[in-house]
């Protein structure tokens, strides 16, 4: 077998595996009961406000949850509370756009059944983002998100 045919083999490895440990966390974390995603949103939630990156941010980009996932409304209502600007990523094609949004901001169901802004809602410049809470059904222990890429804050 040439090195080619091996790192071809090695990577689509990795890829199924990856596959089978996110469509096991998924079934994990819709197994849990309502009661348990809020408990476990108001201990995020209560960390989240404590890091430094997130005070010292002026902008910080969301996503808007759904289902079982981490409830992220608590801190972004946090965050417009602290004078922050938050935005909301909107899926068009294969592309992600950021957009403002204020308490109030009608969100539309997106891409997969995310809310997301409305196309006219005002345009983020990823540059101008200090802190990003990103989405993921697990990670490994350098905090790669499974599947994608790098979870990380910038402050």
């Amino acid at each position: 077998m040439s090195k080619e045919e091996t790192e071809r083999l090695e990577s689509e490895l990795r890829q199924r595996a990856k596959m089978a440990l996110r469509s096991r966390m998924r079934a994990v974390r819709g197994a849990l009961p309502d009661s348990a995603c809020d408990a476990r949103s108001k201990k995020i939630d209560a960390h989240l406000c404590k890091l430094n990156e997130l005070d010292r941010a002026s902008t910080v980009l969301a996503f808007a949850s759904i289902g079982n996932e981490v409830r992220t409304r608590a801190c972004i209502e946090s965050a417009w509370a602290k004078g922050k600007r938050v935005g909301l990523p909107r899926v068009v094609g294969d592309d992600l756009l950021l957009h403002l949004v204020h308490p109030g901001t009608a969100l539309t169901e997106g891409s997969y059944s995310v809310p997301e802004p409305a196309a006219d809602a005002p345009r983020l410049e990823p540059a101008d983002v200090d802190f990003a809470l990103i989405p993921a059904w697990a990670v490994d222990p350098r905090g790669y998100r499974i599947g994608y890429g790098v979870a990380t804050t910038t402050g």
